[in-house]
């Protein structure tokens, strides 16, 4: 069940004092949302963008800065930024173009001119290894002018609430592991279910999802019957069904 990469676009935020009386809403944050889907093992391009940067009257560029790029995983301390897949879209000289550097990029090509800065600037991969909430941002962005104060506009980490917030799930496979091995642990009444679970992992190995769904549907009427018998305890079997509902949410049974 291998997903291809899919693209989503993210603006810079330099939040703080505005650019410009007249650029005061360059800067957009897309999506705002959860692309949702995402899964283990699925990766996400990033496009960072600007919509307009310029010196203010009387003054020229010295340089563009825009960096740390994050992507906290779930035990919010590594990043799961993928450097090789870091890539200069803006058109203009980086001050290194050395992409090992991808986290953090400076233009100083910029040097002396007055022109705006506009559209896309480089693109950067996220890896999704586990279940979870990640949290994409930017800690900094700032714009330097020669005959102007500086914008530093910054928004650092822990205060996350500009990130992009991202839900990962575990794949089906995996679940429907979990679950065999639930099931495993509750002894006697579990041997039948476990015969249910093997041949459902075997059909979605198969991706046939249809005969995964009904085998899975079985699995659940099958718990709710010795629920029934007193055989599995109400707490245990409604935590199997659940469970087994998430794997027939996963793969689309409901849909």
């Amino acid at each position: 069940m291998k997903r291809n990469i899919a693209t989503v676009f993210a603006a810079a935020w330099l939040v703080g004092a505005p650019l410009s009386a007249q650029a005061a809403n360059n800067v957009l944050i897309t999506p705002s949302t959860d692309p949702g889907g995402v899964m283990v093992g699925d990766s996400l391009t990033f496009v960072i963008s600007v919509d307009s940067v310029e010196p203010p009257t009387g003054a020229t560029w010295e340089r563009l800065s825009i960096g740390s790029i994050k992507a906290i995983g779930p035990d919010r301390t590594n990043s799961y930024v993928d450097r090789s897949t870091c890539s200069d879209l803006s058109g203009l000289e980086l001050r290194d173009p050395d992409t090992s550097f991808c986290p953090f990029w400076i233009w100083r090509s910029l040097l002396g001119g007055t022109d705006p800065i506009a559209g896309d600037l480089f693109s950067f991969n996220v890896l999704f290894p586990e279940p979870g909430t990640y949290l994409v941002y930017i800690e900094g962005a700032s714009a330097s002018f020669d005959g102007a104060a500086d914008f530093s506009l910054t928004r650092s980490f822990p205060d996350i609430f500009n990130a992009l917030v991202i839900t990962v799930s575990d794949t089906p496979e995996n679940l429907l592991s979990q679950l065999l091995e639930d099931v495993t642990e509750i002894g006697k009444p579990g041997k039948s279910l476990r015969g249910k679970l093997l041949l459902a992992q075997a059909y979605l190995e198969a991706d046939d999802t249809p005969a995964t769904c009904a085998v899975l549907a079985d699995f659940t009427k099958q718990v709710k019957a010795q629920m029934g018998k007193k055989k599995i305890s109400t707490v245990v079997g409604d935590r199997l069904i659940t469970d087994a509902t998430a794997i027939m949410t996963a793969i689309g049974c409901f849909d």
